[in-house]
């Protein structure tokens, strides 16, 4: 009897510890968090050194929320970062509108606050041509070639197809600016720079070009010899430069510590070389009205060029 006493009373101590132990663990999880910075890029290298400052800023702004360090994991395409976000590996990442839709519809991410990226809160695309080649309005362009930047761009891609659908004009990618457009029909073919694109404009090699307006006021895209000979006929409404964005199972006081910490940043000195190495970030706001509006008009068109590709 006393042999039983004593293993029940050791069981009871040993589950006593075991209990504790697990709180202690729960507890210690709960002041040791680690917060991870995604980003999508081949050159990994160049990515790290862009976002370590302002990882290593977030984890002392964080501090007091028990976040030992900012980790950062680079991934090769948007499918890859949707898989990490899904799967809790990725917490917080800045997108372009594009692969921010693509994120919330492959994985649920949602909008934090927006980006002055380089300086600039908003960006549009411009449609431009040689001011004697007869194209005045998108209409003008069924039958012709349009130079565009890249099939992954937003402004050099995504948003200036979502216009011309938008005005009921259907859209042929070539393989090159040598094939022939089919017949009511915009051809489109990628010239892979900004200063392709003019230079094909100046050229002839194609009839219009269409570039952000942020590339449009840049001397390295449009040398003053272009821009004398091109006229702009169209351009689109103004969409977000950059987003943040978190993983919608993100803790609750993360998300608000994190959104508080970039909200602030342009008040603290001690930020500005963060921010700079952050893409040229000037600050970080709250999104404006007009910003969710273009986001709600543009997401489903978006989503159907991305995911049809």
């Amino acid at each position: 009897m006393k042999q039983f006493a004593l293993t029940i009373c050791l069981l009871m101590v040993a589950g006593l510890a075991a209990a504790h132990g697990d709180v202690a663990e729960e507890a210690d999880e709960h002041v040791h968090r680690v917060l991870v910075i995604g980003a999508i890029d081949q050159n990994l290298d160049s990515r790290f050194s862009e976002l370590r400052p302002i990882a290593d800023y977030i984890g002392g702004a964080l501090a007091d929320l028990g976040i030992t360090r900012v980790e950062i994991l680079v991934a090769e395409d948007r499918r890859r970062l949707a898989r990490l976000m899904r799967d809790g590996r990725v917490d917080w990442v800045s997108a372009n509108v594009a692969n921010t839709v693509y994120l919330q519809e492959a994985a649920g991410v949602e909008i934090l606050v927006r980006k002055w990226k380089q300086g600039a809160p908003q960006i549009r695309s411009v449609f431009f041509s040689r001011a004697d080649s007869g194209i005045d309005s998108l209409d003008d362009l069924a039958g012709r070639l349009l130079a565009m930047y890249q099939p992954e761009s937003t402004t050099g891609h995504f948003l200036p197809v979502a216009e011309l659908m938008r005005h009921d004009m259907r859209t042929t990618i070539l393989d090159t600016p040598r094939h022939k457009v089919p017949p009511g029909s915009v051809g489109l073919a990628f010239a892979g720079s900004h200063l392709n694109t003019t230079t094909w404009v100046h050229k002839r090699i194609v009839s219009a070009g269409v570039v952000s307006n942020v590339d449009w006021e840049s001397v390295d895209t449009m040398p003053e010899a272009f821009r004398n000979d091109f006229v702009i006929f169209h351009q689109t409404d103004a969409l977000p430069r950059a987003l943040e964005l978190v993983r919608p199972t993100l803790d609750e006081d993360l998300r608000e510590g994190l959104k508080h910490a970039l909200l602030s940043m342009d008040d603290d000195p001690a930020a500005a070389a963060a921010l700079q190495a952050y893409q040229g970030t000037l600050r970080f706001d709250e999104l404006e009205t007009e910003d969710w509006d273009v986001l709600s008009k543009l997401r489903s068109t978006f989503a159907q060029l991305m995911f049809v590709q």
